[in-house]
């Protein structure tokens, strides 16, 4: 008789145990949000400041006691030791090579003899000579006019691209317009020069020249962040910009507080249980709607998240955002989800972005979906980006004589935002991830 009882409440166990649901813990925290904060700066630094010592730079230094240019010498060097808590500095002149100098040699970069002398190594600007290798507590500087020809331009992008932003580096690039009394070299194919002097002209018609900051994104942008702070409005915010294939600190989430009404017919849920499968979300960010037996109607609903795009990176093109989706249906043989091959049960469409907020509409079609539980996980991914209009303003080619302007400088510019968009493309670096579990009556 107890062997009997005994028996009996096995088998009701059994019983039990085969009734009871799967409980599935869906995960819906983008790999981006999982690790260390992206703009964190190193402790301690290396920093190498890298001046073009070359003739053509010689202007800005002549016939001025406090020009921007020298001015802004003074802030990289200020910025390179009150950035991070202890810095080495190193300085360098270069050409077809560099030369390292120490701090009072560069101070003197301010003056017009800097720029002379006999070393045939100082009479062409090699910039890809100055791009040092990377380092994860190095920052490397250089400045420059950017004077480049075509094969010029491919070289130094393709130096970039390969030790730096395909290693996950970033390239930060300062622009400034400063007063210039001197010489332009090697103008078109017979290589002209011409003379240029701002004297008495606007501040738009300065003949510019660039800062060039490798190595992390976190170091950069402190550093940018700094000179800011003493810049004395030098520098406006567009001419500070940073290429990195990552354009958010982190992809943006659903947040309660700002998910939307839903439309009659369907409700939010805090987990989905029908008997074979229990979804449980633990705080996560996802969506848990339930849609009501015998509906096909299509509902559309706007959602807006919080967004936060990284400082300094080039904002999203309008309306350049494709989505990655997969979608999933719980199959009571296997008793796990497994792909669902309808795309069009789950649309989202209506991409916008601003400086705090990313907003979209999601398309539900219930009669695209059988009875049962559903899993979608979409991820938002940048096509393109923006482009500052005073590329191309402050842009000419290789016959001009404007000394205003910079020989090749918006195809360098494009040609960085192509390669950050390309790796960001390649990486499927979401700006962010949106998670839906549906349970169809």
């Amino acid at each position: 008789m107890i062997k009997l009882r005994w028996l009996a409440a096995i088998a009701a166990s059994l019983l039990m145990t085969s009734c009871k649901p799967k409980t599935i813990v869906p995960n819906c925290v983008p790999l981006s949000n999982q690790t260390s904060p992206i703009d964190q700066k190193s402790d301690s630094v290396t920093t190498i400041i890298q001046i073009d010592g070359t003739p053509s730079m010689q202007g800005f230094t002549k016939n001025f006691t406090n020009s921007r240019y020298a001015q802004t010498l003074d802030l990289l060097d200020r910025a390179s030791t009150t950035t991070w808590n202890t810095s080495q500095v190193q300085y360098f002149r270069f050409g077809t090579v560099k030369q390292q100098i120490d701090r009072q040699a560069y101070l003197q970069a301010k003056l017009p003899e800097f720029y002379t002398g006999e070393n045939p190594v100082f009479r062409v600007s090699q910039i890809e000579s100055a791009i040092a290798p990377p380092a994860k507590d190095r920052i490397s500087i250089i400045v420059t006019d950017l004077y480049q020809k075509d094969s010029d331009t491919n070289l130094v992008l393709k130096k970039l691209k390969e030790d730096y932003l395909q290693k996950g580096y970033a390239v930060g690039i300062l622009a400034i317009r400063s007063e210039f009394d001197g010489i332009i070299y090697d103008v078109g194919i017979k290589n002209t020069q011409f003379p240029y002097s701002t004297q008495g002209k606007k501040i738009e018609q300065f003949r510019p020249f660039y800062v060039l900051v490798l190595g992390s994104y976190g170091n950069i942008s402190n550093y940018f962040d700094e000179i800011k702070k003493t810049s004395a409005n030098l520098i406006k915010y567009e001419q500070f910009t940073i290429f990195y294939p990552q354009i958010v600190r982190q992809a943006s989430t659903f947040q309660s507080e700002n998910l939307p009404d839903l439309p009659k017919g369907i409700r939010r849920l805090k987990t989905i249980n029908d008997g074979k499968v229990l979804v449980k979300v633990n705080e996560q960010p996802i969506e848990i709607i339930n849609i009501n037996k015998n509906t096909d109607e299509n509902y559309s609903i706007n959602y807006q998240a919080p967004y936060n795009p990284l400082p300094y990176t080039l904002p999203i093109e309008p309306g350049a955002i494709a989505i990655s989706s997969v979608a999933q249906v719980f199959d009571t043989k296997t008793k796990d989800f497994q792909p669902l091959n309808n795309s069009k049960a789950l649309e989202l469409n209506q991409w916008k972005t601003d400086k705090n907020s990313i907003s979209f509409a999601t398309k539900i079609n219930p009669d695209n979906l059988d009875p049962g539980v559903y899993l979608f996980t979409i991820d938002a991914l940048p096509q393109d980006l923006k482009t500052w209009g005073w590329w191309n303003k402050w842009n000419s080619n290789e016959s001009s004589f404007d000394g205003a302007k910079t020989n090749n400088l918006l195809p360098f510019f494009q040609g960085l935002k192509s390669i950050t968009t390309e790796l960001i493309t390649v990486n499927k670096a979401s700006i962010g991830r949106f998670c839906y579990a549906i349970k169809k009556n």
